[in-house]
Order: structure tokens, then C-alpha cells, then sequence
């Protein structure tokens, strides 16, 4: 199965055989003391001034991330962020994103050139778990150079098929949630929860049946609260991965029980719960009705129910009026 937490993250060439990550506490470490720069705070003479002064600043943000690197972008958003509007808040969120899915593409290259021989060196270093405590201990002083510039460029590093990965880490982007608008801060809060611990390790899901109801309740209070929203393709692809999800199962919490060829009971009970405890989601709404035709296939799961499941994106997309995107919403 393909997952779509592929299309919010920014995996574009890669699908399943993901290594699951956590957020590692060794995370929060600096690197070379410029990692993770906290925001500048402006001082008396810097507080938000005269609306040229916010229009330079954003001319000089719009110039740099024409040219400018991910991390050099970070850089002066932390800087510049607290002194400009949420609305120039925003845009600096959001340009900074479209840099990072850029050059996501060529660090992953740079990262698998030359026969994989970085690779062997990282998996030297690290083995298949990606630690920045041991970031110094790289020893080719290029890949270690190429290696931190992508932890301050705002990437964490996962495995994919025993080889690193960089991908966008969302997480980053919570220092600036007091200089965004509610709507920014309700995309970062749904993002960074996907980042910070994966839905799903290969095949396997990676959080509990209740968590990741969870995550399609908050994913979809975003889509009702901000149907026309600047990230409204990213969280309804996300929601989509987790409703295809909780409608399909997994290796690790298959739908069927293979003791009685039915409905696993642990996750029928998770329906009735998100059922009965979110009256008037859409996501409720959608499981009930799922859940109705397999009572009446006498609680089988076949090929009838299967074909339902992949099919009942349609109706979601309508429901949440996500038809006129610009992005085609697939479960897969």
C-alpha cells in the first residue's frame, strides 16, 4: 500500500519501507550551535514599525528564497518574524515549505551518489537509526558539512529501505506559532504530530488505532474550519491517508480476524467509539456508514468490503467539498 503521508512529508520517489522515527530527544542538541536558533525577539527599536519597513523586509525574504538555501531561510525568519505580520508570518511558513520540498530532492540525491558510498558511511556512524549526537563523528568532513546543513535546513532524517533520508521535520516550525495566524498554527499543530512519530513503519502502523482516529478528527476540524485554507490540499491528502487507514487496516492490526474470519473486534470497537464520542464529524459520519454494510455482510471481511473501503474517498471528498482543489485526493 502507498502511503499518502508520502505527499504531505515530500517522499516524492519513494513508496513503503519506511523506518519509523520518534521524535529522538537528542533532536533538541545543537549542531555546530546553530541548529535549532530559537526566535529573535525584537527589541524596543525593532517592534512591528511602518508598513515600508515590512515591505522591505518581505522584498528581501522573496529574494532569498528565490536563491537562498533552507536553512538560510530559517535563519532569517528567525530573525525577522516576530517584527512582521501574521499574515507576512505566513508567507514566510509557506515559502520556506516550497524551498524545503525543492531541495529535499537534491540533498536525497547528493545523500545516494557515488554508489551509495555516503550511505555505507552513515550507516558506519549511525547503523539504521539516525542519532545527531553522533553527527560529529562523521568523518568525511564534506558529508558532515552536507549532513548538518540539512538538520539546520529543518529536515530530520529517516530510513527508507536501509538507506537515509532527509524529510521535511514540521516539528521545527512550532517556535514560530506566536507569529502566525490561528490558521497556520492549526496546520503546524496536525503536521508536526505526523512528523514527530509516523503513522506508518513499512506495512506496519506505527501509532495506536485510537491515535490515529484521532489524527483524522483534528485533520478534518482544519478542512471544516478553513474549507478555502492555503494548506487545504496538504491536510486533505493527509486526512485521506488516515481514513483509507482506519478503513483498511494494517500487517500489524489487520481487519480481519483470522480466529473468526471476521471484523477484528479490537478495531469494531474503536469505530463504535469514534462513533459515539465525535456526533457530527464527517469522519463519524463515514465510519458509521462503513461500518453499517459490514454488519450487514454479517461482520466479513471480503472483497465486497474491501472495494467499499476504497471507494468511500469519493464520498469523502464531497462531503468536505474538496472537488474543486487543485490536487486530485486518492486513497491508495
Amino acid at each position: 500500500m502507498k502511503k499518502l503521508w508520502i505527499l504531505i512529508l515530500g517522499i516524492s520517489l519513494i513508496a513503503g519501507g519506511c523506518t519509523a522515527k520518534t521524535r529522538n530527544p537528542s533532536h533538541e542538541a545543537d549542531i555546530n550551535n546553530e541548529t535549532n536558533q530559537e526566535v529573535k525577539e525584537p527589541s524596543q527599536n525593532e517592534e512591528k514599525g511602518p508598513k515600508e519597513d515590512e515591505e522591505r523586509i518581505m522584498v528581501q525574504y522573496n529574494d532569498l528564497i528565490t536563491e537562498g538555501k533552507p536553512y538560510e531561510i530559517i535563519t532569517f525568519i528567525d530573525k525577522k518574524i516576530a517584527i512582521v505580520s501574521e499574515e507576512n508570518g505566513d508567507k514566510m511558513l509557506q515559502g520556506l515549505e516550497k524551498v524545503q520540498k525543492r531541495y529535499q530532492n537534491e540533498y536525497t540525491d547528493s545523500l545516494i551518489e557515488d554508489d551509495l558510498v555516503r550511505q555505507n558511511q552513515l550507516h558506519k556512524i549511525f547503523g539504521y537509526k539516525f542519532d545527531q549526537r553522533k553527527v560529529e563523528n562523521i568523518g568525511d568532513e564534506d558529508l558532515k558539512a552536507l549532513v548538518v546543513e540539512i538538520l539546520k535546513g529543518g529536515y530530520q532524517f529517516i530510513t527508507l529501505e536501509g538507506s537515509f533520508y532527509p524529510i521535511i521535520d514540521y516539528g521545527v516550525l512550532r517556535k514560530y506559532t506566536p507569529y502566525v495566524s490561528d490558521e497556520m498554527r492549526a496546520y503546524i499543530k496536525v503536521v508536526s504530530k505526523e512528523s514527530d512519530h509516523l503513522t506508518w513503519n513499512g506495512a506496519r502502523m506505527n501509532i495506536s488505532w485510537n491515535e490515529l482516529g484521532n489524527r483524522a478528527l483534528e485533520a478534518e476540524r482544519y478542512l471544516r474550519k478553513y474549507p478555502e485554507g492555503m494548506m487545504k490540499n496538504e491536510i486533505a491528502n493527509l486526512y485521506m491517508m488516515y481514513m483509507d487507514s482506519f478503513m483498511n487496516g494494517s500487517e500489524n492490526m489487520p481487519l480481519l480476524d483470522p480466529d473468526t474470519n471476521q471484523l477484528n473486534d479490537k478495531i469494531l470497537n474503536s469505530y463504535k467509539d469514534l462513533i459515539a464520542n465525535n456526533e457530527g464529524s464527517i469522519t463519524a459520519e463515514v465510519i458509521h456508514e462503513y461500518l453499517a454494510v459490514i454488519e450487514k455482510n454479517n461482520f466479513k471481511i471480503d472483497e465486497t468490503i474491501m472495494e467499499l473501503s476504497n471507494n468511500m474517498h469519493q464520498k469523502i471528498i464531497q462531503k468536505l467539498n474538496l472537488g474543486n482543489g487543485s490536487t486530485d485526493y486518492h486513497a491508495q
